[in-house]
């Protein structure tokens, strides 16, 4: 962790950010706890921290988790964690890790990466279909002007593409969420 950092406060709630009902939320929080005593005890962390984490919205600063046995290194730089990281073996796979003068490289997104990003953002979606569907309405009401026509579908078949990669993205997500609930 770096220095001024914090961890914990794992308990569950909904998605707009409220606490779940009371059958529900009893249901989920012992799930989640057990889950997360289990990934600390097989990576040889503090277990009964990590359940007060989730039963208790438990916090500790950095050096607090330290003592605790929740974390391996307090960093500040990425160079300190790998050079903090050099020669561990991981748990409970046993992988040593060779960091020690580890290069770093930046990478930063492309033009090209960062539009498509940004045309992907649900409200500029929504406002694409909704100039696609201007453009062609226009189109049809005023023939032979082309231009509002051709914009129009081109920001329609844009965001079509778009509105598919959104759903794509959903669907991979609630399956993932739906295989943790039910344990495939």
């Amino acid at each position: 962790m770096a220095p001024e950092t914090n961890i914990g406060s794992s308990t569950p709630i909904d998605s707009s950010g409220g606490n779940i009902g009371s059958d529900l939320r009893r249901k989920l929080i012992n799930h989640e706890a057990a889950s997360l005593r289990a990934l600390a005890q097989s990576h040889g962390r503090n277990a009964h921290w990590a359940d007060l984490a989730v039963r208790k919205a438990t916090n500790a600063t950095a050096a607090e988790a330290l003592k605790l046995n929740v974390i391996d290194a307090v960093a500040p730089t990425l160079p300190a964690l790998l050079q903090k990281a050099d020669g561990i073996k991981t748990k409970p796979r046993g992988y040593v890790l060779h960091l020690a003068g580890a290069q770093i490289h930046d990478v930063h997104p492309s033009f090209f990466t960062r539009l498509l990003n940004t045309l992907i953002d649900p409200n500029i979606l929504t406002l694409l279909f909704l100039a696609g569907l201007a453009g062609i309405g226009y189109e049809i009401f005023h023939p032979g002007v082309v231009l509002p026509g051709a914009l129009g579908l081109v920001a329609l078949i844009t965001a079509l593409f778009g509105f598919s990669v959104l759903s794509r993205g959903s669907a991979c997500s609630s399956r993932t969420s739906t295989s943790r609930r039910t344990g495939r």
